[in-house]
């Protein structure tokens, strides 16, 4: 995803979140959601995250096959307010560092209490 995108669609699941009650003035975890191309790649990716104050699930990478790409998927968590500004400095921080290891960002979102995710910010689910 492009930053533009990001932005386009941080803004509109926010407003959607507003619409729907929630209370955007407490932390929630969000979940910056990310597909590297190889284990070694996300290994890297999760070491330099963590470096920058981000945690991960301790199950680790997960192995995928997207479109007929194999790859691996983890989420880069942190607690945070649910506002433009904070999401998008962290979504360019996160993007930032997955450029150096040929990785994509698809976007974020917000763990609920059922496992999916209330706002899957960025990545248009």
């Amino acid at each position: 995803m492009t930053r533009e995108e990001v932005q386009k669609l941080t803004e509109e699941v926010i407003s959607e979140l507003k619409a729907d009650g929630v209370d955007l003035s407490e932390e929630y975890t969000v979940q910056h959601h990310i597909f590297a191309p190889s284990q070694p790649a996300a290994d890297a990716i999760a070491e330099e995250l963590e470096g920058l104050g981000y945690f991960f699930d301790e199950d680790g990478p997960e192995e995928i096959r997207d479109g007929g790409v194999d790859g691996f998927c983890l989420d880069a968590m942190s607690d945070t307010l649910i506002n433009v500004h904070d999401i998008m400095t962290e979504a360019d921080e996160v993007m930032a560092v997955l450029k150096e290891h040929g990785a994509v960002y698809d976007g974020w979102g917000i763990p609920t209490d059922d496992g999916l995710d209330e706002a899957d910010g960025a990545d248009g689910e």
